[in-house]
């Protein structure tokens, strides 16, 4: 009967045992689990619009723009803010209006303002600097698109510099004759 007592005793401490590895065996995988789980859900930083050199052609983000850069690096940046079909986008409009004049920041308030002063309903696939012309305070630069491998030239842009640098006053749709000011 001792011995019954002891196997019994032995028995119940084994399963004790065993419970209490089991048990903290679900915590830490559970807080292992909840661990990954909730360093995979912390949000990643909205990227910030960059630029690129005048000389590289192709529009693709390197290095973090700053208002008064050149005005193809200014044109550059407002596209990867505004046109969320190339490469590098950005979408982030009201980073975007940093590159506009006070008027047309007015008329960047519309919803409509993006397509509209675009002239268009599907974004190109790609875009690059066409062209940079700099006359004392104004510049114009000219952009090519690209839609499914059919490069076009539809945009000018007309830049004034001020106080703040280079910043866009208008916005030419070169097909269409459209100016957004």
């Amino acid at each position: 009967m001792e011995q019954q007592k002891k196997s019994n005793t032995t028995l119940i401490i084994i399963i004790i045992l065993a419970v209490i590895v089991v048990g903290l065996l679900v915590l830490g995988l559970g807080g292992y689990g909840i661990y990954y789980w909730l360093k995979n859900k912390t949000p990643s930083p909205v990227p910030t619009p960059t630029t690129t050199s005048v000389s590289t052609p192709t529009i693709s983000p390197t290095s973090t723009a700053t208002i008064g850069t050149n005005p193809s690096n200014i044109i550059q940046n407002y596209m990867i803010c505004t046109l969320g079909t190339i490469p590098g986008a950005s979408l982030d409009y009201e980073y975007a209006k940093k590159y506009l004049s006070a008027e047309l920041k007015e008329l960047f308030n519309d919803v409509t303002f993006v397509p509209t002063s675009y002239c268009i309903q599907q974004g190109p696939d790609e875009v690059e600097i066409a062209s940079e012309d700099i006359d004392g305070m104004e510049a114009t630069v000219r952009v090519r698109a690209n839609w499914g491998g059919d490069w076009q030239t539809p945009w000018e842009f007309l830049l004034i510099y001020g106080s703040d640098g280079w910043i866009i006053k208008e916005i030419k749709c070169l097909d269409t004759g459209q100016v957004t000011k």
